[in-house]
């Protein structure tokens, strides 16, 4: 058996020939072995391992010495770019000699590095923040409740959004005819216009004058009511293109056709007739209003008419019930005292009605009042006759201007044995 060479001597001098018989011995002679054979290969390593770190660690030392010789050398090379970037001493003289130049280049070298790294980073973030802002901006306009053309100034198609492809009827959606040249479109579109020639001319004077225009209306073959805004959009007084922006307001413009018509209806009336904004401020009323309250119309306009109207004798859950009806958007019609501008009152029957924009919402509320007074004490004079005749022994009738029964009290009933209901509206002997 092989073991190694000082394993070998101490087995010789310490061991006999009956010891190394023995099973246990021979195991633990070769395990000692083993440690030793492991022991001389890890010092081989380590040996091969320093000589390689010693040449390394003389590479190393040896660089910053090649570099210390060539110093002056490169400073002297670098001193006319440092020089024309920004003067690093009062007396340029000295730019050229190293010994002058070493000690100061370096920290000024350091400083125009830290510097522009410096610039760098803002100009990434000016860049991020752009980059974000033109983000929204785009977010924006595509989901404007307006269709948005945005053209720079060679008329290419910067950005648009899908409501100004419906309105022209463009099939293509927006992102793919983005940056497709709008030179000639108007070609293409002038057919769905009432007046095609004049749309295409319009838009040249607009292109050519390069200023801003608000609100030119255009009318559509299909019925269809356009305003047109021409946005021109200038950098350090640069025209860099315009943007065009379209309202569809057909619907609005039936909604204030219907409001004029209702208003000559309104104004022949002898009632009186109010409209007021969604939050109950009057912005219109007819002549039979302001005979009833007493008020010039310069002194409605603006006011509400719960502020104008109601008095001490006004009933408040009346009111309530009214505003409540006002405020859900509701109809309403209610009996209730109005005040007149000198204190005095009159019984009014106030009917109002709500008029919703196409959203649901309540944009204006259209109410007509009558002086109903007459009415209010004729009923006021029957119920006290009533309760005059309510406890008559004798059979009490009450007609109207026909001799209909409208009216009859507990003896009649008792007497003939017909109720009220029997023979309201006869004749009385039929």
């Amino acid at each position: 058996m092989n073991f190694n060479k000082h394993l070998e001597k101490q087995i010789e001098q310490y061991l006999d020939d009956d010891c190394l018989k023995q099973e246990q011995v021979i195991r633990f002679i070769n395990a000692v072995n083993n440690s030793y054979d492991n022991f001389e290969e890890d010092q081989t390593l380590s040996s091969h391992a320093f000589k390689i770190h010693e040449q390394e660690f003389t590479m190393i030392n040896d660089q910053p010495k090649e570099e210390i010789e060539t110093r002056p050398q490169g400073l002297i090379s670098h001193s006319e770019a440092i020089t024309n970037v920004e003067d690093i001493t009062e007396n340029t003289s000295d730019v050229h000699n190293p010994e002058v130049f070493q000690p100061c280049s370096f920290d000024y070298l350091d400083e125009q590095i830290i510097k522009q790294k410096k610039v760098e980073r803002e100009l990434q973030n000016s860049e991020y923040q752009l980059s974000a802002a033109a983000s929204r901006l785009s977010q924006l306009i595509t989901n404007l409740n307006n269709g948005i053309l945005l053209e720079d100034e060679n008329r290419n198609i910067i950005l648009t959004n899908q409501l100004y492809c419906d309105m022209f009827m463009i099939t293509a959606s927006p992102e793919s005819i983005s940056g497709k040249n709008c030179m000639y479109s108007e070609e293409q579109f002038k057919h769905l216009f009432k007046y095609p020639e004049d749309f295409i001319a319009r838009i040249g004077i607009l292109l050519n004058n390069k200023k801003l225009v608000i609100g030119d209306e255009l009318e559509m073959n299909d019925g269809r009511v356009l305003v047109r805004d021409f946005i021109p959009i200038y950098v350090a007084n640069e025209y860099k293109g315009h943007l065009w922006k379209y309202i569809d307001v057909t619907a609005e413009n039936e909604k204030e056709n219907e409001l004029k018509r209702l208003s000559l209806v309104a104004s022949a009336n002898e009632n009186g007739v109010g409209f007021c904004d969604a939050f109950g401020v009057l912005n219109w009323v007819n002549e039979g209003f302001t005979k009833l309250t007493g008020y010039p119309t310069e002194e409605i306009i603006g006011k509400k008419a719960v502020e104008l109207c109601m008095g001490p004798l006004s009933d408040m859950n009346t009111i309530k019930e009214m505003l409540e009806a006002f405020y859900t958007g509701k109809g309403f019609n209610i009996e209730v005292i109005h005040y007149r501008k000198d204190g005095s009152w009159f019984w009014g029957r106030l009917r109002g009605q709500s008029i919703l924009d196409e959203k649901g919402n309540v944009k204006q509320y259209f109410a007509m009042v009558d002086d109903i007074t007459g009415e209010k004490e004729k009923e006021e004079q029957l119920r006290v006759l009533s309760l005059i005749a309510e406890d008559n022994i004798n059979a009490v009738i009450i007609t109207d201007a026909a001799g209909c029964i409208n009216w009859v009290n507990k003896s009649f009933v008792k007497i003939t044995g017909y109720t009220l209901q029997e023979v309201k509206g006869k004749k009385p002997g039929m």
